[in-house]
């Protein structure tokens, strides 16, 4: 099972790889969910990180209700990161009625060099999870990070395994939102082929971006492994 650890920081990154994790979901502010991870932070990542490395492109925090000038300023970053050497990027918009809007993910998708392109948590707002990701299919999103529309991913697996068995031999189903050391084997059991977790240690403090809890990584990169 592959596990994508999402970090914040070059600690959380470090911590990622020591503890055997697959890829890098890089970004900034998880107090907030993550965004745009800045350019100097991306920088020294690719430096030295062995991992392939996906970039969140989210302009802020808040809704996936975007102005005009958050869409420009998320085809901006699509240009920018055109110029690095990453893997893949990770973005979502939603339009009024809730739902992927066609044209316009079709033109980022088209602006993007990188053909992994995953669609994060946008989609678990979504008012039609199924409509919403034949048009991810269509359009040829890679994955869709989702916690099947609820808080945590383990209280979502009936619509999770609802869409992957309908779904995944289209279109990857990435399970995240709250997964850790107790919970991972039902996912795995569950026959998912990736994770994604943010290793958030119970200790860390709720005003401070937290680092990644490098024996959690270790301990979930085990547990995954032996199923």
């Amino acid at each position: 099972m592959l596990i994508e650890v999402c970090s914040s920081s070059i600690e959380s990154v470090k911590n990622a790889i020591e503890g055997g994790a697959n890829r890098i979901e890089l970004c900034t502010d998880l107090r907030n969910d993550g965004i745009t991870p800045s350019i100097p932070l991306l920088k020294e990542v690719i430096e030295f990180c062995p991992l392939p490395v996906h970039v969140l492109i989210r302009p802020r925090k808040g809704d996936f209700f975007y102005t005009h000038k958050d869409i420009a300023e998320i085809e901006n970053s699509i240009e920018i990161l055109n110029s690095f050497n990453i893997q893949g990027i990770v973005l979502g918009v939603l339009n009024q009625n809730k739902m992927p809007p066609f044209e316009l993910l079709k033109k980022w998708c088209t602006k993007s060099i990188h053909n992994d392109i995953t669609f994060h948590r946008a989609f678990d707002e979504v008012k039609d999870p199924f409509g919403a990701i034949e048009t991810l299919i269509e359009l040829g999103f890679k994955r869709v990070l989702t916690s099947g529309q609820k808080i945590k991913a383990i209280d979502g697996l009936p619509l999770l395994n609802k869409l992957n068995k309908e779904y995944g031999d289209k279109i990857q189903i990435m399970p995240g939102g709250g997964i850790g050391i107790e919970n991972c084997l039902h996912f795995a059991e569950a026959g998912y082929s990736e994770l994604h977790m943010s290793a958030k240690s119970s200790e860390h403090l709720e005003n401070e971006d937290f680092i990644a809890d490098i024996e959690i990584i270790r301990k979930v990169v085990q547990k995954t492994k032996q199923s």
